[in-house]
């Protein structure tokens, strides 16, 4: 059974053509030690491929853009507004603007789908010096 409606068409004009990218084929560029992401940029979100080595730490942050999470591969530990809970594949974060937040890999390899809306600022002047 299909949603109606969902294949529309868009009311508004395209500014844009689209495009396509393979993430293997993005920069990696390493935030740090054994945390690499890969990032493809849009308009008015970011798509990041994370990839944290094992025991390696994204360490605790937060900036002003949204950003959701989808956990690929690998288990990590996440932190997330004082709270933690260990994530494994299937598992989704929401981290809105400001709350702080962490990842550390467990027992192997994790690798992290992030999205951010707009781009994460500090992500797209990291990608401009490439």
């Amino acid at each position: 059974m299909s949603a109606p409606g969902y294949f529309g068409t868009a009311s508004a004009s395209a500014d844009a053509s689209g495009r396509f990218a393979n993430v293997d084929q993005r920069p990696a560029i390493e935030v740090s030690p054994g945390v690499v992401i890969r990032a493809v940029p849009g308009t008015a979100l970011l798509l990041s491929h994370v990839t944290i080595e094992p025991d390696c730490v994204a360490a605790a942050h937060s900036h002003d853009e949204e950003q959701m999470g989808l956990v690929l591969e690998g288990r990590c530990r996440f932190g997330l507004g004082g709270e933690e809970r260990e994530l494994g594949p299937g598992d989704v974060y929401w981290a809105p603007p400001g709350v702080v937040h962490e990842a550390q890999a467990v027992g192997g390899r994790c690798v992290i789908l992030d999205v951010f809306s707009p781009p994460r600022a500090a992500l797209m002047e990291l990608l401009a010096g490439r």
